[in-house]
């Protein structure tokens, strides 16, 4: 292209007028113009001024893409206003599980349920009976080293409950909390809070069992002998009787005095059998009165022991109420402490971005307005070196 050819002159003018509108708005570094009839001078010229601004329009790019940036950052912000009512979701359902927990009843009967097998077992082994016999009296009564022996044990077996449930309670809270804050929807922002364990309660009241005493009077031997003896000898004589053999005279070819001897040791034999008779007698029936009493006492020890258990429940569950009413006040501070500060420095933020945003909508019309210069300034650069092509 020669040095005179016109469309140079004129696309220079176009460039150098893009140029001064652009500089009234963004300060650019652009050496003076050259001469136009100067086509390496212009070429030179170009070669400084286009790089400078491509510069001030990528910069200017970047300013009004942070400007959108900063005026969009409130919606954004409000976008986790969904964590936010989640968490506040999480922390109300928690607090009414303190406050009236689902599974303390259901806990504590599960625990009483599994615990009452062993409990019967002790009860069989250790609630014996015992039979005396004085001055004609039969007395049962139950062995006081067994029902010792279930005073102290059966507060244990109630500690045991009292641990086996607490824990299930406190399984059950932390999976409720797991699951609260495992949500598929958004993740809450503050971590879920943390409880010290529950404490096992221990039954400091032994159980009152009841003292069981039968007494009835004793069959003496000598009277259950005679009774016993005299009916076996009745039989004999009828038996005799039958034969002709009378006690007196005898019967036709047996000796008297052959039978007065076979009298006598039918009279000791019917002793024997009639005094066997009576302890055999005696043993059942202070066998009745041992079963009579042991009955007694097992329905008795079982009537007390069921009403201690319902007492020892309420008191477990009592204790396990207060216990997590200082858990729903630990929660409470720790909701203080943790959640309340993190919505006020999130209410800030916003209120921050709020500003920010705003200043940014209004310095967004003279950037945007610096930038479409500089555009066409840049076009007008492009046209001129497409001239000197």
């Amino acid at each position: 292209m020669s040095s005179t050819s016109s469309p140079l002159p004129s696309a220079l003018s176009g460039a150098l007028r893009a140029l001064a509108d652009a500089q009234r708005r963004v300060p650019l570094a652009v050496p003076a113009a050259p001469e136009p009839g100067s086509v390496e001078a212009v070429r030179a010229w170009l070669a400084v001024a286009r790089p400078v601004v491509q510069s001030a329009v990528k910069h200017a790019k970047l300013e009004d893409a942070g400007l959108q940036a900063r005026i969009a950052a409130p919606a954004n912000a409000k976008d986790d206003e969904a964590a936010w009512r989640a968490l506040d979701a999480a922390c109300a359902q928690v607090e009414r599980e303190l406050l009236s927990p689902p599974s303390l009843q259901a806990r504590l009967t599960e625990g009483r349920r599994s615990m009452m097998p062993r409990v019967e077992k002790v009860i069989s082994e250790h609630l014996r009976t015992s039979i005396e016999g004085t001055g004609g009296k039969l007395r049962a009564s139950v062995d006081a080293a067994g029902i010792a022996h279930l005073q102290a044990e059966l507060p244990r077996w109630v500690s045991a409950w009292s641990e086996y449930s607490f824990a299930w309670i406190e399984h059950d809270l932390s999976r409720t909390l797991h699951v609260l804050w495992t949500a598929r929807g958004p993740a809450l922002p503050v971590p879920a809070p943390t409880f010290a364990p529950l404490r096992p309660v221990a039954v400091d009241k032994a159980i009152e069992l009841p003292a069981i005493d039968l007494e009835r009077d004793e069959a003496g031997l000598g009277a259950g002998a005679l009774r016993h003896g005299r009916a076996v000898l009745y039989s004999v004589l009828g038996l005799l009787g039958l034969f002709g053999v009378s006690r007196s005279g005898g019967g036709e070819g047996i000796d008297p005095t052959h039978l007065k001897i076979a009298m006598a040791l039918m009279a000791i034999a019917a002793g024997g059998f009639g005094y066997m008779q009576a302890r055999i007698e005696r043993e059942k029936e202070r066998e009745r009165l041992r079963e009579q009493a042991r009955q007694k006492a097992d329905q008795a020890t079982r009537d007390v022991l069921r009403v201690w258990l319902d007492r020892s429940a309420d008191k477990l569950a009592a204790a396990a109420n207060e216990q997590l009413l200082a858990r729903r006040d630990a929660f409470v501070a720790w909701h203080r402490a943790t959640v309340a500060p993190a919505e006020q420095r999130r209410a800030e933020a916003l209120r921050r971005l709020t500003a920010d945003a705003e200043a940014a909508r209004a310095a967004q019309g003279g950037a945007r307005d610096a930038l479409r210069d500089l555009e066409r300034a840049l076009k007008a650069l492009d046209d001129l070196l497409a001239h000197l092509v």
